[in-house]
């Protein structure tokens, strides 16, 4: 009994901690992660040529590792959050789902961990109202962090 339990508990970690693929939290929200060892500038390079090519615009960037270090007068590892949108896309979902504001702009985060650099986004809720808008959405959140990453 206690194998099966290792082994589901590892399964759950490689899945949510390590993951290649999606991770469902209790408030509906998935997290879509990947981790590379490219170089944290080349994968930030990346991420912003994905996002533009998606005819996205980047609306801010915060670069909180540099500001963390700053402050306290240390190193901290690189780590920043990207966020972008694209109007058409929110005009779609916010005229149908006014409560998605919360989910724009898009973003993605991307910080060194374990020797690694790890890329992750929130994908939208599934919604009945925009299904098929959230579902557009989400793979080009997918694609995004699959082009930052790789």
């Amino acid at each position: 009994m206690r194998a099966v339990r290792q082994l589901f508990v590892l399964a759950f970690v490689s899945l949510c901690v390590f993951p290649t693929s999606s991770c469902a939290y209790a408030d509906g929200l998935r997290r879509y992660t990947l981790d590379t060892d490219k170089p944290y500038q080349d994968v930030i390079a990346d991420l912003r040529f994905a996002i533009s090519e998606r005819n996205y615009r980047i609306t801010g960037e915060n670069v909180i590792g540099e500001a963390l270090g700053k402050r306290h007068d240390t190193v901290f590892p690189n780590s920043s959050v990207v966020h972008f949108c694209n109007l058409e896309h929110a005009r779609e979902i916010l005229s149908e789902a006014p409560d998605f504001l919360l989910h724009m702009p898009c973003k993605v985060a991307v910080y060194e961990y374990a020797d690694k650099v790890r890329v992750e986004t929130w994908l939208l809720p599934a919604d009945p109202r925009v299904g098929a808008s959230v579902k557009r959405v989400n793979d080009i959140l997918r694609r995004v962090v699959n082009d930052a990453a790789r």
